[in-house]
């Protein structure tokens, strides 16, 4: 079960007509991210860094697709995506379906554990987007290990990308405005508010959401918890693997300042 805080207590709590929780990424909730669109700024760096090293990207925890894989595929890239919510896998599914034929044989989707996936393949660019490190981390020496797969992963002179939120504290709670989203289309109405350090360390994410299924209305509440990613807990993860720090990029989106870090798998010299 989730944590909820505020107004999304109260609304659990008081449990009026029915209310069902759900994973965030899940059901309804995927449809929600998926109208949550990613900085177009952040897309043209991942596009900028694959032109610099090659045609074969992989992207982990790649949602639906729609944010970067769709669009880089469309640029020409060879575009492999890993995701573990069989509601994005099934969204990632009916997306490609609406594409050309020369762009959807581009794409490749696996569902799969990323810490359990492994691969014989190597690839040019691998990517962890959309501030995902923060769900990824929460065991560090297994996230250490899951970087040095991608290390293996990786093309001599290929470059690994990943974000991370810089404006989320360790030393102060703070508690966002609430968010709110109304899709005619859909349809429904969501609700969103960040409660970052409530629990030490920890960034939560609570939704709520009504729609209609069938003509009928449903009620939806959803919850994520979040480690808080700092610049030393970055710099500790990576220690005692050969990365080379290639660049980085300060990207402001509409309720989050992130810094996004470029990394370079050096090219082996000849004897």
């Amino acid at each position: 079960m989730g944590q909820f805080y505020g107004i999304f207590q109260d609304i659990k709590e008081l449990n009026m007509g029915g209310i069902t929780e759900l994973g965030i990424y899940e059901g309804i909730f995927s449809n929600v991210y998926a109208n949550m669109k990613n900085s177009a700024q952040e897309l043209d760096y991942y596009i900028e860094n694959a032109f610099c090293v090659g045609k074969s990207i992989l992207e982990i925890a790649c949602g639906d697709g729609g944010n970067y894989m769709i669009p880089m595929a469309k640029k020409g890239f060879e575009v492999d995506g890993i995701e573990i919510s069989k509601s994005m896998i099934s969204r990632f599914y009916e997306k490609q379906n609406r594409l050309s034929e020369k762009v959807k044989n581009r794409l490749n989707i696996y569902n799969a554990d990323i810490f359990e996936y492994e691969t014989e393949k190597q690839y040019d660019l691998i990517t962890i987007p959309s501030t995902t490190i923060c769900l990824l981390a929460d065991d560090e020496v297994r996230t250490k290990n899951l970087f040095r797969k991608i290390y293996k992963w990786l093309k001599p002179g290929g470059r690994f990308m990943f974000d991370y939120r810089v404006d989320q504290s360790l030393t102060s709670e703070f508690i966002s405005p609430i968010f709110s989203e109304v899709d005619k289309k859909m349809p429904y109405v969501m609700f969103m508010q960040e409660f970052n350090n409530i629990i030490v360390g920890r960034g939560i994410v609570n939704m709520y959401v009504e729609t209609m299924e069938n003509g009928e209305p449903k009620k939806y509440i959803a919850s994520s918890n979040k480690k808080i990613i700092t610049d030393s807990l970055v710099k500790n993860l990576l220690q005692e693997i050969d990365f080379q720090l290639h660049n980085t990029y300060m990207v402001e989106m509409k309720n989050a300042k992130v810094k996004l870090i470029v990394l370079e798998k050096e090219i082996e010299k000849n004897e």
